[in-house]
C-alpha cells in the first residue's frame, strides 16, 4: 500500500489492484458453507447466493449442502417444487447434497459457515 496525499486532514491508502485482490482471493483456502433455506429458483435471495457461489463468484465459498425443508418436503408436489427439483438435478451432481432437514446434514470435518 502507498500513502497518497489527500484532500482531506488524513491521507488516503491506494490499495492492490483489483486483478491482484482476484488472484488473492483465489490463493485463500475454501471455507465449507451450507444454504439453510434456498428459496424458490430464480426469485429467492437463498437461491441466488447459492447460485453464486456454485458458478465460482466467490472464491473463498465452497457450497457443499444445501438445506430446503419445504421444496424437499410438502411443497415439492406443486409446480415450484418441479423448479426447485430442477435445480437440484443440475447441480447436485456436480457435488452439492440437498437435504429436507438440517438432521441429515454429516457433521463438519472442518470449519462451515451457514447462511441463512
Amino acid at each position: 500500500m502507498v500513502a497518497m496525499p489527500s484532500m482531506g486532514f488524513l491521507p488516503t491508502v491506494r490499495h492492490q489492484g483489483a486483478r491482484a485482490q482476484r488472484r488473492n482471493l483465489r490463493m485463500a483456502a475454501k471455507c465449507d458453507v451450507m444454504v439453510v433455506g434456498c428459496g424458490l429458483p430464480s426469485r429467492g435471495m437463498g437461491w441466488f447466493h447459492s447460485l453464486q457461489m456454485l458458478n465460482g463468484e466467490c472464491p473463498s465459498a465452497e457450497l457443499n449442502h444445501i438445506v430446503e425443508p419445504w421444496f424437499l418436503g410438502g411443497g415439492k408436489e406443486g409446480p415450484a417444487g418441479e423448479e426447485f427439483a430442477a435445480f437440484k438435478e443440475e447441480w447436485e451432481p456436480k457435488g452439492c447434497a440437498f437435504h429436507a432437514s438440517l438432521e441429515t446434514v454429516p457433521p463438519p470435518t472442518g470449519p462451515r459457515m451457514a447462511l441463512i
